[in-house]
């Protein structure tokens, strides 16, 4: 997750790093938040000097709550983060201008789908569906609608953007290395629309921009946008 000017009480579990979790850090120029690390991310963190809050490292800004077992209990907010962030003299790192968000509720000219099915494997599949009344979209596990596991409440989104990339398995552990630098092809969905769009990311620090087929950069609505990275092989459905 993003956090650029909202605040929560309650972040996580927060997990380990991997190098294509930096890559969205440096992309957003910002803090990245972890607990230890694969050997190639902690690398990455040191080479490229990446600031973190690392919970390994002692940063006093995380606790475990009692109700899960590690390593899934690990938490952290945005008020620790950013009086640490304070203290450290990072609170005038900036985000650079990322997406354009339309000043008036937009819906492009796409498809009308009102559920995306992306078939990770047989036993795990998630679902998008939107909701015309809200506009916004509720995301589901295996057919069970995601909710915060603090508040009940549902997850949602207002935008969705599905992301496919080459993946490869790395080691014996199952580590992976997301081919998240280049071109590649997705979908936007938003308003009850869908659009296929190509993203490209020219380096580890760029931005990674989304346009439709015709060149033009993509304009959200605004709300929660959700990224969706996926492998190119990965069997996606959608219904009307």
């Amino acid at each position: 997750a993003i956090y650029h000017h909202l605040s929560s009480e309650k972040i996580g579990p927060v997990r380990s790093a991997r190098s294509y979790f930096i890559d969205k850090a440096l992309e957003f120029n910002g803090i990245y938040v972890h607990c230890g690390g694969s050997p190639q991310a902690l690398k990455d963190l040191d080479v490229l000097k990446v600031d973190t809050f690392n919970d390994l490292k002692g940063t006093p800004v995380f606790w475990r709550s009692t109700d899960r077992k590690m390593p899934h209990n690990l938490y952290t907010n945005t008020k620790y983060m950013r009086e640490i962030s304070e203290t450290k003299k990072l609170e005038n790192k900036k985000a650079p201008v990322y997406f354009d968000f339309g000043d008036e509720f937009l819906i492009p000219d796409g498809g009308l789908f009102n559920k995306i099915i992306l078939n990770y494997d047989r036993s795990y599949k998630v679902s998008f569906i939107y909701d015309k009344e809200s506009k916004k979209y509720y995301r589901y596990i295996n057919g069970t609608p995601m909710k915060d596991h603090d508040t009940n409440n549902d997850i949602y989104a207002t935008n969705i953007i599905v992301e496919k990339v080459g993946i490869k398995v790395l080691d014996k552990v199952g580590r992976l290395e997301l081919a998240n630098i280049g071109k590649g092809k997705g979908y936007f969905l938003t308003g009850g629309r869908l659009i296929e769009v190509e993203w490209q990311k020219d380096s580890r620090n760029g931005r990674t921009l989304y346009k439709d087929l015709n060149g033009n950069e993509i304009k959200l609505n605004k709300g929660i946008t959700w990224i969706q990275v996926v492998s190119q092989y990965t069997k996606i459905e959608f219904e009307e």
